[in-house]
């Protein structure tokens, strides 16, 4: 059994894997850049991965630490941290530099070419919103991303001078309260542009692919059809753990 860990800007993901396949549910747990105290007798109940612990990982260093030393200490094992190649899992990086695309970007595609989904645009909805495209053959094609929903009512709040903090609430197009214009213009706002990118990113075809914390949010505001899947940079994770084992 393999201990896979997707570690994000704010959030940390977890599943078991064997045979390139994630086995049981995963769990995940916001972070705020130290190592959750929820999740240590989570993790401590969890037989010890006999395969190894790999992850990919855009966080603070500072949280990578305490990971490791967790392992080392409970489990008395290390973690291997997938970095970006130019070609693996089947899909081929069209960044000059592979290793400056985060992993969970290449995982992510990895997984929709594990679903059958080629080709297609995989967006990833979390702190920051990623759009990679990937043709039928496993090419990726390029990508852009944008803020996420928090961070784009983060900017509002805090960079101007009386607005008030954003609480959940209602969506409305035409709002006639501040903070529900603010709620509302940021999400609508953002699954626009979602589905803007994602007709010009895709126009050889192929279904979008939505995942990250925010995507259940997005998900009834987007006008296009996207495949949901929560766990997908697990999925490809699971795939990628099989191939470097």
């Amino acid at each position: 059994m393999k201990l896979l860990l997707d570690i994000g800007n704010s959030r940390i993901k977890w599943a078991r894997a064997e045979g390139g396949r994630l086995t049981g549910c995963a769990g995940a747990l916001p972070h705020g850049g130290r190592l959750p105290a929820e999740l240590l007798p989570i993790w401590a109940a969890l037989d010890a991965p006999g395969e190894g612990v790999f992850a990919v990982s855009v966080a603070a260093p500072s949280i990578e630490r305490e990971i490791g030393d967790w392992l080392h200490r409970n489990w008395g094992c290390e973690w291997r941290r997938l970095i970006t190649p130019r070609v693996g899992g089947g899909i081929e990086i069209a960044y000059a530099q592979p290793a400056a695309l985060g992993a969970d970007r290449w995982a992510a595609m990895v997984g929709a070419r594990q679903r059958g989904l080629l080709p297609s645009c995989v967006v990833d909805c979390g702190t920051a919103v990623t759009l990679d495209a990937v043709d039928g053959a496993g090419r990726h094609l390029g990508g852009v991303i944008v803020p996420g929903l928090g961070m784009m009512r983060r900017s509002l709040t805090e960079g101007t001078h009386h607005l008030p903090a954003i609480d959940e609430g209602c969506i409305q197009v035409l709002a006639t309260d501040t903070p529900t214009g603010i709620r509302s213009g940021t999400l609508l706002g953002l699954a626009a542009l979602i589905d803007n990118l994602v007709e010009r990113l895709t126009r050889s075809g192929g279904v979008p692919v939505l995942t990250g914390g925010d995507a259940p949010e997005l998900l009834p505001w987007l006008s296009q059809r996207y495949e949901h899947a929560p766990n997908l940079v697990l999925e490809g994770l699971a795939v990628l753990a099989e191939e470097v084992s």
